[in-house]
């Protein structure tokens, strides 16, 4: 296996490995590290050309740094994306392999395309792995808490009501999507839900009247043609880089009169989580910080209002402020 530096003035790291032989095909990237240490997920997904998945390694480290900062967490962002194979013993070796070879600087996680299970595995070959430990379990219930939270806080900031007979387009029913639809059934919210795989709907929702729009699945789905065609008033999910190009898109979202709140603020709570295995997991830290989110949200969107400016704009200065100090 072949493993490379590449220089970006953007990030701290850039790397990439790739196996001849087996095929393998992986990036991490380390935008900041701080106290020595950074922490990102591990994404497995098919990309058509290979330079889409340095782009997306470099966009979801950069909001890692973001999440972690406004989480009030002492890590930088980074992220590992590993291009689409089947899974093999084979495979978490080499991973394990590249993880090694950043010697600590990056901590890897479960993310989009990668389980528990495949966690575990891939900690037989690299200690630098968390989400592993029996009592933590998968973070998605913790995502799920935060997102959920923060878009009840949302929808209250604007409009002064529940979340009851409100029509949400649930966008992705995966590992997150389950726990949060069930807490939006649980506020008796009026769901529409659409997913790639049965039972349900691939079909989108973009032109249906809705009060909220929560991207679960994967990014970049709000673009210059889906911005125009959705008819919401307010944007808040899990899914990471929402946005496919974040200045472009959060000017037409403010222009249009949508609310959106930055997918690095609402989606924290499984970074939370699996952060908290770094200082001795404890389900009772978690919940706690993750309760801050929603507060966050709120005094969020109501400097962005003062101050005229986007919730995203405001949220990545913020976050840049912070990250500049902690470095």
């Amino acid at each position: 296996m072949h493993i490379e530096h590449i220089k970006t003035p953007s990030h701290e790291a850039l790397w990439r490995a790739y196996d001849a032989e087996t095929g393998f095909l992986s990036y991490i990237a380390v935008h900041r590290t701080v106290g020595g240490k950074s922490l990102g997920g591990v994404r497995m997904q098919p990309y058509l050309d290979e330079s889409l998945a340095m782009q997306d390694v470099l966009r979801l480290s950069e909001h890692m740094s973001y999440k972690a900062m406004l989480a009030d967490l002492p890590l930088g962002g980074a992220k590992c994306v590993v291009v689409q194979q089947p899974k093999s013993p084979v495979l978490w070796a080499q991973l394990g392999a590249f993880i090694n070879h950043l010697q600590g600087t990056y901590i890897a996680a479960e993310d989009a395309g990668i389980n528990l299970q495949d966690i575990t595995a891939l900690h037989a070959h690299t200690h630098y792995v968390v989400g592993t430990v029996q009592a933590a379990q998968s973070p998605a219930p913790s995502t799920a808490l935060g997102v959920f939270l923060g878009l009840q806080e949302a929808w209250q900031y604007l409009s002064q009501e529940d979340l009851q007979g409100k029509k949400i387009w649930l966008q992705g029913v995966g590992s997150v999507g389950k726990v949060l639809r069930e807490k939006l059934v649980e506020n008796h919210a009026t769901l529409f839900l659409s997913d790639l795989h049965a039972p349900y709907t691939p079909n989108p929702y973009w032109h249906e009247d809705l009060d909220i729009f929560c991207p679960c699945a994967l990014g970049g789905v709000l673009n210059q043609n889906t911005i125009l065609a959705l008819r919401a008033k307010l944007v808040a999910g899990a899914a990471n880089n929402q946005l496919e190009n974040e200045a472009r898109d959060s000017a037409l979202l403010a222009e249009k009169g949508i609310v959106y709140v930055p997918d690095f603020l609402i989606n924290a709570g499984g970074l939370i989580h699996v952060a908290q295995e770094l200082w001795g997991f404890d389900i009772a830290k978690v919940h706690a910080k993750v309760l801050e989110i929603p507060k966050r949200i709120s005094f969020l969107l109501a400097q962005a209002q003062k101050d005229k400016i986007s919730p995203y704009l405001l949220a990545k200065q913020i976050a840049v402020e912070k990250l500049a100090k902690s470095v």
